[in-house]
């Protein structure tokens, strides 16, 4: 009894806590992607740096977006460029696992985050105004 504890509890103990930080990955993925794509879309509606969306505006909000709220994450970078009226972020960062960090179980290369977000910009008082203009004419050539 007292070999099969010695073997069997460490086993079981080691499984629940990659299983625990393979968890912070997939969460730190997933709100990751979800703060790239909202940076996108708010710099592509910035409306003072005229009608193209502003790669320096998503840059600087890097911070303010990003923040304290990923588990485990030590270095989040990342670069913006517009591509006519499309604006895209690429960014990658990297989760320490301090526990097994480079051993065998837990290699150092599984560990890195990545993400990609894009929004075009978009004005929808413009389109509204148009829609109904059109629609207004097509009225007054009916009749």
């Amino acid at each position: 009894m007292t070999v099969e504890a010695a073997l069997i509890m460490p086993l079981v103990l080691c499984i629940l806590v990659i299983l625990i930080y393979t968890s912070f990955l997939l969460y730190d993925t997933c709100l990751y992607s979800q703060d790239a794509y909202i940076l996108c879309m708010r710099a592509a509606e910035w409306k003072e740096s005229g009608n193209t969306p502003d790669p320096e505006r998503a840059e600087s909000g890097q911070k303010a977006q990003f923040g304290n709220k990923y588990v485990g994450v030590s270095h989040l970078s990342g670069t913006a460029e517009r591509a006519g009226d499309k604006i895209q972020y690429e960014g990658s960062g990297r989760v320490l696992p301090k526990v097994f960090g480079g051993s065998s179980l837990m290699p150092w290369q599984i560990w890195d985050i990545h993400a990609e977000g894009s929004s075009r910009q978009k004005d929808p008082p413009w389109k509204i105004r148009r829609y109904r203009r059109l629609r207004q004419l097509v009225k007054a050539t009916s009749e």
